[in-house]
Formats: structure tokens, C-alpha cells, sequence
């Protein structure tokens, strides 16, 4: 597993899509998680330190797991079907046995941010679906980096990719081709509501 960390919250401006960019805190490789504007607007908020006047709905799940005696010990974004990502949280209770609850990434991560914890993507994730930016161009590459130095820019160049892999990642390359990645600073985020019933790599659902 990968331990990841919020770098930017972005607008695909071809579809007006939300994208929440994880990056590797061990390499220059970023996760793009597709999310719905209500979750993108709540993680931003929380990442403002807003505080609402009522608990939210990730307030509450959080709550929740807190008044029931659990204790949040990580998010993880374990796999990919489908062109979808799961999530789970990883909750230790009183007699000290983790219980893994199934989520949505943008729930995971909404309730990750709330209780401070970390947010982590498994190696079959990042391999197939993490990108590198290349700090010339600023256009990203889909692949992966070098694990053997995952610290060293040098290193990091794109993997090959099967033909098997080309049809299930061609929206992915299609999405990542129309990213307006030379905004770098969080997205100004509208209040418009939505209903999104599951994250995706490739803004399908």
C-alpha cells in the first residue's frame, strides 16, 4: 500500500467534472478520483476549516463511528472494477479487531480529512491507474513510476501498456488528456447539489 495525500481539487472544463487529485507522498504519482460536486464542495470546505452550523452528513458518519467506540485507523482505495474505485475504512473497536466498511472514495476520504487519518491506495490501484506530470510540458502520462526510487524524479518514467489494457483505458487517456492541470490551486467550488452513486477513474458512472 501507498500512503497518499490531498494535493488539489480540479475541474475537468471539457464535462465540468470534479477531480480529486491524490499524490504519492513517495513519488511524483497522483491518483485522480472523478467525484460528485457535493463531495468535492465538502472536502474542500473541510480543507478550509469551514464549520457548519449543523453536523453534515460525513460529520455524522464520523460521529457515529466515534459514539459507537470506534476508532478510524485509515481510508484505503483499494481496487478498481469497471472503471470504478472502491474504498474502505478501517475501523478498530473495543475488543481491538479492525472492521473494514465498504465506501465510496469521496465518502472515505470526506471522513479521512475529519478524523485526521491516513488515505491509502493499494499497488494494483496506483499501477493501473495513476498518472505522472511531466514538469515541462505540465500534461500528465499514464503509467507508473520506478519503485525502486520512488523519491527520485529521475527515475519515474511511464510503464507499458498491454493491448489488453488499451480499450478499459482509453476514457481514462481521454480524461486525462482534457485535465486543466496548470491550475494548480483548489477549485472554486459552486454549491450546486447532485446525486453521484459511485467514484470513478474516468468520469463515468
Amino acid at each position: 500500500m501507498l500512503e497518499l495525500e490531498i494535493d488539489s481539487i480540479r475541474v475537468n472544463r471539457i464535462v465540468q467534472s470534479r477531480v480529486v487529485l491524490l499524490k504519492d507522498k513517495n513519488s511524483d504519482r497522483y491518483l485522480p478520483i472523478y467525484v460528485g460536486t457535493s463531495e468535492a464542495s465538502a472536502i474542500a470546505n473541510q480543507l478550509q476549516d469551514y464549520i457548519p452550523q449543523r453536523p453534515m452528513t460525513h460529520d455524522l458518519l464520523y460521529n457515529v463511528i466515534l459514539a459507537m467506540g470506534g476508532v478510524l485507523h485509515r481510508i484505503i482505495v483499494w481496487k478498481i472494477e469497471n472503471d470504478i474505485y472502491h474504498a474502505k475504512l478501517v475501523v478498530g473497536h473495543n475488543n481491538n479487531n479492525n472492521i473494514e466498511i465498504d465506501a465510496r472514495p469521496s465518502d472515505a476520504i470526506n471522513i479521512a480529512i475529519r478524523a485526521k487519518v491516513p488515505i491509502y491506495a493499494s499497488d494494483e490501484v496506483m499501477n493501473v491507474c495513476s498518472i505522472i506530470i511531466d514538469e515541462e510540458t505540465g500534461m500528465p502520462v499514464v503509467g507508473k513510476g520506478d519503485n525502486s526510487e520512488p523519491s527520485a524524479k529521475k527515475n519515474v518514467s511511464p510503464r507499458p501498456v498491454g493491448n489488453n489494457e488499451l480499450v478499459s483505458l482509453s476514457a481514462f487517456e481521454d480524461f486525462v488528456e482534457s485535465l486543466d492541470l496548470k491550475d494548480i490551486g483548489k477549485s472554486k467550488l459552486d454549491n450546486e447539489e447532485t446525486v453521484d452513486d459511485s467514484d470513478t477513474s474516468a468520469g463515468t458512472s
